[in-house]
């Protein structure tokens, strides 16, 4: 009997996320710690933040900013209907910080990400590395951009 190997996957593994019915993200991998879902309850609300900070989060006893990631990115606001929240945590640079959406899909490998499209609105550009082909394209987002968000730093 002779041993065969399973085909290699090719491609950069990245979580796919949807942030809207209409507007789908994908996280690189490399800068995903942890997928969860934490209870509403868990949430620590910090006032005179931003509304787009949802408060903070305790994750294996650690501290984290929980953002709610479609309204940092003007796409629309969280609706968790006070249940819970779907989280990425997500680190670069030294620096993590947990991210709530409204949906997590899975891991996709890309081939390839084309340049920013001209038609990307303007209020993702600092944080879009680019997009994916396909009948429905979705933003690849950057880490790195979304941890040093103006909205964050203010």
């Amino acid at each position: 009997m002779t041993a065969t190997s399973l085909p290699e996957k090719s491609g950069v593994p990245h979580l796919e996320v949807h942030l809207s019915e209409d507007v789908v993200a994908m996280i690189p991998m490399a800068s995903v710690r942890e997928v969860s879902v934490i209870a509403a309850g868990q949430v620590v609300p910090v006032p005179n933040m931003p509304s787009c900070v949802l408060g903070t989060a305790n994750c294996h006893n650690r501290l984290y900013w929980l953002v709610d990631l479609p309204q940092l990115l003007t796409i629309r606001t969280l609706d968790v209907g006070g249940q819970r929240y779907s989280v990425v945590l997500v680190e670069a640079k030294d620096q993590a910080l947990a991210l709530a959406v409204p949906e997590i899909r899975g891991i996709a490998r890309l081939e390839a990400i084309d340049p920013l499209l001209e038609s990307l609105p303007y209020n993702l550009t600092p944080y879009v590395l680019g997009c994916t082909r396909g009948d429905r394209p979705a933003y690849v987002l950057n880490v790195a951009a979304l941890l040093e968000s103006p909205v964050l730093q203010s």
